[in-house]
């Protein structure tokens, strides 16, 4: 009775109300067992098997080649911080709409990025670098795409 209660009072479904009616079963236990079977199994079912999906996904992906686009040049690259950046001898800006892609091909921040790396990188009109990826072992070791 209570949980028929609970369920009328925040506008549960009419299915719900039904599967907690003890009217059939006679004990509060069974009502809350039906409840469960009923509602809450495969919930917990979908859940696992998005979840279980999902890994899969992740795991198909790890194996895949990040593609860069041509006119993006490997260069050895220092980040200083503030938006500035290294290549060789010559000081450089981040664009302020720059995307830096780590290792794992993951968004990074421009602030979270300090020190020297390989990377590919695409510089706009202006002479501001727009978009680096920063590079595996693999894809340093990898030779330059043939134009």
């Amino acid at each position: 009775m209570i949980y028929k209660d609970f369920a009328l009072t925040f506008g549960c479904p009419s299915a719900m109300i039904q599967a907690l009616s003890t009217s059939s079963a006679g004990s509060p236990g069974l009502a809350l067992r039906r409840f469960l079977s009923r509602f809450v199994r495969p919930l917990a079912t979908f859940a696992v098997a998005a979840s279980l999906s999902a890994l899969l996904a992740g795991a198909a992906f790890a194996g895949v080649p990040r593609m860069f686009p041509p006119e993006a040049k490997k260069m050895k690259m220092v980040f200083a911080g503030n938006g500035a950046v290294a290549v060789g001898d010559k000081a450089m800006k981040l664009s302020p709409g720059a995307l830096i892609r780590d290792a794992e091909n993951r968004l990074v921040l421009q602030g979270a990025v300090r020190g020297e790396y390989q990377v590919r990188a695409i510089v706009d009109m202006y002479g501001q670098v727009g978009r680096v990826w920063i590079l595996t072992p693999e894809e340093i070791a990898a030779p330059e795409p043939k134009q």
